[in-house]
């Protein structure tokens, strides 16, 4: 029995990492899978709630720029 049991969980493991890899275009880890899967969840919950992601990304980008601004005077 533990043979089967052996080569069923194989053969599971090797389909659900193809069909990860098929979908997402990235290898299987489990970082990557974590944060593809945060990424999903967010942009669910910002499409429920009407979120601006423009308005949000370039936000995100002018904090980004204000941050190596700052590094670069300390430099």
């Amino acid at each position: 029995m533990e043979p089967v049991t052996y080569f069923t969980s194989v053969v599971e493991t090797v389909l659900a990492g193809y069909i990860f890899y098929v979908l997402n275009k990235k290898e299987y880890e489990n970082t990557t899978a974590r944060e593809i899967l945060k990424q999903r969840r967010f942009n669910k919950l910002c499409d429920k709630n009407r979120f601006n992601m423009d308005n949000y990304n370039s936000l995100k980008q002018r904090i980004d720029e204000l941050q190596q601004t700052i590094e670069f005077k300390h430099h």
